[in-house]
């Protein structure tokens, strides 16, 4: 919906910011984060050992979240909903891959047919000629 949303809007005559959507998201997964987890807020905090164990759980929010997601809004708005969607699909192969190679942490064989279907589907979605869109 949100690659749709901002597609729409580029096509049409307002453009959706995607630094705005970014924060807007980001502030509400905080709300709702804060809202959802309540009482066990202070008892998490008080587990940091240092000021600096603070600095870096804000630092892997950005990094994995907010990053991510404003790659995905400027991406959005420059590709078609199709391409930017079929990529998208393709995250939990990459975070696969990543935690392989830096975490030593392989998925397990079992994983692999899905990981074939996940790379057919998309290369055939993507390899599909696009199909013009006809407005009534």
């Amino acid at each position: 919906a949100y690659a749709v949303w901002l597609r729409a809007g580029a096509l049409g005559e307002s453009k959706p910011d995607p630094l705005a959507l970014t924060v807007g998201a980001c502030l509400l997964g905080s709300v709702a984060s804060l809202l959802l987890l309540g009482p066990h807020v202070e008892a998490s905090v008080s587990r940091l050992a240092s000021p600096a164990d603070l600095i870096y759980l804000v630092l892997l929010g950005t990094v994995s979240t907010a990053v991510p997601t404003l790659a995905f809004g400027i991406a959005s708005v420059k590709l078609p909903s199709v391409v930017t969607t079929s990529l998208g699909l393709t995250t939990p192969l990459f975070a696969a891959v990543f935690a392989g190679l830096f975490l030593d942490e392989w998925p397990a064989p079992a994983s692999i047919p899905g990981a074939l279907v996940t790379i057919t589907g998309v290369t055939i979605v993507l390899r599909a000629p696009l199909r013009p869109v006809h407005h009534a």
